[in-house]
């Protein structure tokens, strides 16, 4: 009568070790997968804010009116600024008044990039007064940089709006060319259309001192 034969000390041990060797793979697999979840997430959040920022600047720069104003200095800007405060500055139509209040509905905006975040400003009035703040809207996180040609109606790109050469006959901008650098994504460009005809300015755009609440 033969005796029942059981496992021998180095068989036990060879086992053990390929559970080992199976339980580290699929730890480190499980980790992978997790870490691979949360950088989708990441990106993915990202994208949505990246998205997010881009429909309002399409909103706005979409909207630019042809009416100039005068700053808190009593000095004439024109309808688009580029190179002063913040890389761009203008003024928009469609700023809808659901209160009915006594105000214009046009607004003036400005996009700057401080310490690596895109901000919004506006300001409750067109033609300011030596008090006048904007108020400060945060649009995107995590930007390096951020920058907007003026493309005029002979396709020149301008980094500067109004030109500087003085020129008599000043073309009008047919195009903003956005140019965006997000740590999390990369470099975005994306040129936005001017649609308003500079012929169809605003009836006060000539006196922009004129018409303000």
């Amino acid at each position: 009568m033969s005796r029942a034969r059981g496992f021998t000390l180095l068989e036990i041990v060879v086992a053990l070790a390929v559970f080992a060797v199976i339980g580290v793979l699929s730890s480190q697999l499980l980790m992978r997968m997790v870490d691979i979840t949360h950088a989708t997430d990441a990106r993915g959040s990202a994208l949505v804010d990246l998205q997010r920022a881009l429909d309002v600047l399409q909103r706005d720069l979409e909207q630019i009116a042809h009416r100039g104003i005068r700053n808190e200095f009593g000095d004439h800007e024109d309808a688009i600024q580029l190179g002063a405060r913040g890389f761009v500055e203008f003024t928009r139509t469609g700023w809808r008044n659901p209160l009915g209040e006594a105000r214009s509905e046009l607004q003036r905006v400005s996009f700057t990039l401080s310490e690596g975040t895109l901000y919004r400003l506006y300001w409750d009035v067109l033609d300011r007064a030596p008090n006048s703040e904007p108020r400060v809207q945060a649009v995107l996180g995590g930007v390096t940089r951020a920058s907007v040609r003026a493309i005029d109606q002979w396709g020149n790109a301008h980094s500067f709006w109004p030109p500087m050469d003085g020129a008599d006959d000043v073309p009008y901008i047919a195009a903003l060319d956005v140019g965006l650098e997000v740590e999390s994504v990369g470099p975005i460009n994306r040129v936005f259309l001017i649609p308003t005809d500079p012929m169809l300015a605003s009836p006060d755009a000539e006196e922009p001192g004129e018409g303000e609440e």
